[in-house]
């Protein structure tokens, strides 16, 4: 008994309650740092207040409440005099860690209760309770009941001491919190505080009465536990005797293996293999998720495990024990049996998932992996980028390369905004002509005067003799040179073009730089003289251009000096055009910190303003609509940009009624193509290119012979090589690259216009040129491992190019060097660096390519990368939504890959309602691989819950990938139309389809059609033919079909593996059996104990 009472108190930090907190500490500082206080009296704060003369009015309310938390109490405890550090059921190493994270916890609101466990001196020196080691072991068994009674998890909750070695009343303070999420409520009960303080008391006080019970209790459990240690002994000598005996399925036995019987050995045997065949490596693998026939098959497996004799006994004595711990705890005898079948039920499941565990590794290698998948569908990505660069790399031509044709689009479109030449018509276009007649000869008669802008009828007659439907380049070069004559500088720049650009014979390019330098001197000199403000800004804005465009003598486009004439032409709608193109471009920077999203912020501001009104500027609004498309700088905005390309579009076709305007024909007829602004129509968008290159375009004429490439007839291919190579007589660098790209494409290879050396000479002479693209096109050929037995594999050759066609900005070249530079592969060839493929990556993202987005995202998606620094989820979806947002398929895909993963749930992203979304979107442009996903989704029965398990859906997705020749999904389907539990059995789609994906070499559908003839499962046995296919797969590196050409995957190998598992899981039950009678008889009434101590002589409780 103990010579004073033990004293518990427990108080609890409010956190809803101002002031709580500080009461709580200075109560606590107050009875734990006064010399010689005594602890059995106080019972409550006004206790504290009271002794020794410390009244209310010396220690006020407003004292208490001063500098309490959580936090603070904590670094009290530990850190007090005479302390012995802090201890508890978490990791108190750290005490500022642990500090932290209850501050955290108690500013979330969550309740933490302070408690204080005291005895007396003499008790403490008897009990041993001088040290924290004491202290800590009766917490430990304590601390359960304590949470229980105030009303929080018994297993599921966290405490942290410190013992305090007060000479005259030795003690622990303590912090008890729930773990779980539970709203709780800062009340005590003097109840719960009082069963609380019984509690305590009870287990640290044991009289000699009370031990003798535990010590009768010890001896019958000691003795129980004999009895079953022995049992589980008997088990594992006995299935270790099992394990001794070599057997293979399958095969012929050559030696009769002792002490076990050969009948018993091969059942096992064989009925495992058969287990092999029903299971998948996808989804969840647990007893309880495997459909009927897969769960008999497993019990088959275990009732022959328990079958043999000696492992049948020893099964019963165990089974024995439980039945004697259930005795001892005085239970009735139908209780009793129904804890008894509960066991049964439960060892036979434990050992099942026993079962299913070591057969799991088996099973696997014969499952297509993730990787595998990742692998190939990234292989894919690229070569599809490079198969499909040519279309994106024209658009990009036509603005960089071509930058000075396709500029003048905006002089005419700002001619015809102005003069509305085109509807000058009949009559009254005849005066004209007469008037300008008149105008002509009076002319010729004056002398040379200063130059002026003026949009008169000699100058419009001649833009429509230009440009008109009815066209004539000569008698257009005449009148204009006449007005030329008379000093009009429109006429002047005019007459350039029309000599730069070929159309009439009998000059050189030597005049049209004569007549550009002159149209560019005469500009700044009307910018210098005019009083007219638009005139002033109108000169400006065309000064610019000869920078920009690098016309005449200027040899290099000056953008620097092309952006300050721009800027001094703010309020002309083509200026701000232009200036927003040299943003978004980055030609030039807005500020020095060379912030690309800055650039493009300014730069949509620009196109907005010249786009705004009826005669907005519609190249502006173009530019607007693949802003919105792609979202650059903005959130990507479909409905907006359609608005945007229609808007542009419809002042184009206006603008180009009665032209001859070839850019503006390839304008209309690209958007035409691309469905931009309006429906899809490849027939209207051909008839305008086709126009546009009748014209002399060269971009049009490119693009025609894309389109022709594009068309089954041969003849059609023909053209497009024709038109090509009339181009690159002349040098043309971009049909010397767009001739390279048909040549390196292997999809031409039928057509006969595949030749890897003729791609490489025609794009080396793009590249001399300095042309960007073919710089880029030479690094992917050379990168391509593929073209190795060709003589085209050289990475540092890629390399060389690449980085060339990076330092122009090329993003192509810049996303193609970080995936050079994040493929393992290219280690050993020093070029492995997931740094310097991020740098790349971002480079190229920074210009909002899609491909490099969705590089980025799957880098940072990937596990393997966090060593590196480069795995992080939040990062990866980040990037992969900008690509998805582009529309890019493959970002859609993967996003719908993370969603879809289970093993993501624990960071937020495990979502199969956004996973199917994502899927969704990329099944509809035709993504096998989303197609594959979402057959793989809706054929797990682990989504029934959620409503994502459909079988008819899942073989209509795969159905579609397949007929794309996924090997993938061609496996997949085969699986399902073998598998009976999805009431789908079709033997002879099965076949049909695992012959398709081992055709393609898909190894796992090699394996699973040889195991099928090798031992005759669902097909006649033909072993020879069985072989052959486990051979292939075999040869890919797949173990299982070498285990089974070896002399059976089911070896002794594996029986042992899978034996010993089972074993394991029997010493498992045992020892949570042991623990979990020893804490129902810790736990059950003393009193119950006593009462069968003295009454060892009555029967056992029956019924």
């Amino acid at each position: 008994m103990p010579y004073k009472p033990l004293v518990s108190k427990i108080r609890v930090h409010n956190p809803n309650k101002k002031g709580s907190a500080n009461a709580n500490r200075n109560y606590v500082k107050y009875i734990a740092t006064r010399e010689g206080v005594s602890l059995e009296t106080v019972n409550d704060i006004n206790d504290v207040l009271n002794k020794d003369g410390m009244m209310e009015k010396v220690l006020r309310e407003d004292v208490i409440h001063t500098g309490a938390n959580n936090k603070e109490y904590l670094e009290y405890m530990a850190r007090r005099p005479r302390s012995h550090g802090l201890f508890g059921n978490i990791d108190t190493e750290d005490l500022t860690e642990v500090s932290s994270r209850i501050d955290g916890l108690t500013k979330e609101g969550k309740v933490i209760y302070r408690g204080i466990i005291s005895l007396g001196e003499r008790d403490g020196e008897e009990l041993g309770f001088r040290n924290a080691g004491a202290w800590n072991n009766y917490l430990k068994r304590v601390m359960p009941e304590i949470a229980q009674k105030l009303g929080i998890s018994s297993y599921d909750h966290t405490w942290v001491a410190a013992f305090h070695a007060e000479e005259s009343h030795p003690h622990v303070h303590y912090m008890l919190w729930d773990n779980q999420d539970r709203v709780k409520s800062p009340f005590i009960h003097k109840a719960t505080q009082q069963s609380i303080r019984i509690c305590l008391e009870e287990e640290m006080f044991d009289d000699a009465y009370e031990r003798s019970v535990k010590l009768v209790y010890d001896e019958e459990l000691k003795e129980l536990n004999s009895i079953r240690n022995e049992s589980r002994k008997q088990i594992l000598n006995e299935t270790e005797n099992v394990m001794r005996e070599t057997f293979a399925p399958g095969v012929e036995y050559e030696k009769i293996p002792q002490r076990v019987a050969n009948e018993y050995l091969e059942s096992i045997a064989q009925e495992a293999q058969e287990l092999t065949l029903m299971l998948h490596g996808k989804g969840s693998m647990k007893y309880q998720y495997l459909p009927e026939d897969a769960k008999e098959q497993v019990q088959k497996i275990v009732d022959l495990v328990l079958q043999k004799p000696d492992i049948k006994d020893s099964m019963e004595k165990y089974m024995g024990g439980v039945k004697k711990t259930q005795q001892l705890k005085g239970w009735t005898r139908t209780r009793i049996q129904a804890v008894l079948e509960k066991e049964q039920r439960d060892i036979r499941k434990r050992i099942a998932n026993k079962v299913l565990k070591e057969i799991r590794p088996v099973v696997l290698a014969n499952e297509p992996q993730e990787e595998a998948e990742r692998l190939r569908e990234e292989m894919y990505i690229d070569t599809y980028l490079d198969r499909n660069l040519d279309e994106s790399s024209i658009v990009n031509f036509e603005i960089k390369e071509n930058f000075k044709i396709d500029s003048t689009e905006e002089f005419q479109g700002e001619l015809k905004d102005v003069f509305q030449v085109n509807q000058t018509k009949g009559s009254q276009l005849e005066k004209e002509k007469e008037v300008c007649a008149e105008v002509v000869t009076d002319i010729e008669n004056k002398e040379k005067f200063q130059y002026f802008i003026e949009w008169n009828i000699p100058y419009k007659m001649g833009m429509q003799l230009l440009y008109g439907e009815d066209g004539n380049f000569d008698k257009a070069f005449q009148v204009l040179e006449k007005e030329a004559i008379k000093g009009n500088v429109l006429a002047v720049f005019e007459l350039g073009k029309i000599i730069d650009r070929e159309l009439i014979e009998g000059f050189t390019k030597d005049e049209a730089v004569e007549f550009y330098d002159e149209a560019r001197k005469a500009y700044e000199q009307i910018y210098e003289n005019t009083d007219d403000n638009y005139k002033k800004q109108y000169s400006a804005y065309r000064i610019a251009k000869f920078f920009t465009l690098a016309l005449g003598s200027i040899e290099e486009p000056d953008y620097e000096t092309g952006r300050k004439w721009l800027e001094k032409a703010p309020d002309n709608k083509y200026a701000q055009y232009s200036l927003g193109k040299l943003y978004i471009d980055e030609k030039v920077y807005v500020s020095d910190k060379k912030d690309p999203a800055e650039n493009r912020e300014i730069g949509r501001r620009l196109f907005e303003t010249s786009a705004a009104g009826n005669k907005g500027n519609p190249y502006a609004a173009y530019e607007l609509g693949k802003i919105y498309e792609r979202g650059v700088g903005v959130e990507s905005n479909q409905i907006k940009s359609s608005e945007y390309y229609s808007k542009a579009l419809g002042k184009f076709i206006e603008m180009s009624n009665d032209s001859t305007d070839d850019m503006l024909f390839y304008r209309i007829g690209k958007m035409y193509m691309d469905g931009l602004g309006t429906e899809t129509d490849t027939e209207k968008g051909e008839r305008y290119i086709l126009k546009a290159s009748k014209l002399g375009n060269t971009i049009a004429t490119i693009q025609l012979a894309t389109i022709y490439m594009g068309k089954e007839d041969s003849g059609f291919k023909e053209k497009a090589i024709q038109l090509l190579d009339d181009l690159v007589k002349k040098g043309e660098p971009l049909a010397q690259y767009k001739l390279g790209a048909i040549y390196a494409n292997k999809e031409n290879e039928e057509a006969g216009y595949y030749d890897l050396r003729k791609a490489v000479e025609y794009l080396e002479k793009s590249a001399g040129q300095g042309n960007e693209y073919a710089e880029y096109k030479l690094g992917a050929i050379y990168a391509d491992r593929e073209n190795e037995e060709a003589g085209y594999y050289d990475l540092r050759k890629a390399v060389e190019y690449l980085e060339k066609s990076a330092e122009k900005g090329n993003e192509y070249a810049e996303y193609k060097l970080g995936v050079i530079y994040a493929n393992k592969e290219n280690q050993k060839a020093g070029y492995y660096d997931l740094q310097k493929a991020v740098s790349y990556l971002e480079k190229s993202e920074n210009r909002n390519n899609e491909y490099a987005q969705y590089k980025l995202g799957a880098i940072y998606a990937n596990a393997e990368n966090a060593a590196a620094g480069y795995h992080n989820l939040e990062k990866a979806v980040s990037y992969l939504e900008k690509s998805a947002d582009q529309k890019n398929p493959f970002a859609q895909y993967k996003l719908g890959a993370i969603y879809a993963n289970a093993e993501n749930v624990a960071v937020g992203y495990y979502n199969l309602e956004k996973a199917v979304s994502y899927l969704e979107k990329a099944e509809k442009q035709n993504n096998e691989y989303a197609q594959y996903k979402l057959g793989v989704i809706y054929s797990d029965r682990n989504n029934t819950s959620q409503g994502y398990y459909n079988i008819g859906k899942s073989v209509e997705y795969l159905k579609k990938a397949a007929a794309q020749n996924n090997e993938y999904a061609q496996y997949r389907l085969g699986m399902i139309y073998l598998d009976k539990s999805f009431g789908r059995y079709d033997l002879r789609e099965a076949l049909r389809y695992l012959n398709l994906s081992a055709e393609q070499n898909n190894q796992f559908a090699q394996c699973r059609l040889g195991c099928m003839y090798y031992f005759g499962k669902e097909v006649s046995r033909d072993k020879e033919l069985g072989a052959y296919w486990l051979q292939r797969s075999a040869d890919q590196g797949n173990q299982f079909a070498q285990d089974i050409l070896n002399g059976g995957c089911i070896g002794i190998n594996f029986s042992y593996c899978l034996l010993k598992g089972v074993l394991t899981s029997l010493e498992s039950i045992n020892r949570q059996t042991d623990y979990a009678n020893y804490e129902n008889m810790r736990t059950q009434s003393r009193q119950a104990a006593r009462e069968r101590c003295l009454h060892q002589d009555q029967e056992s409780p029956g019924e």
